[in-house]
């Protein structure tokens, strides 16, 4: 998922805030799945 977000930001260009949300998202994506492997 790291990768896609690298290619979304340099498709789309997207703003610092924009890359700073999907990374947040992201982090809770992998925490929530951290959680659920236990």
């Amino acid at each position: 998922e790291l990768i896609n977000i690298v290619k979304d930001v340099e498709l789309d260009s997207l703003t610092p805030v924009e890359v700073m949300k999907k990374l947040i998202n992201l982090k809770e994506k992998l925490s929530k799945l951290k959680i659920d492997q236990k």
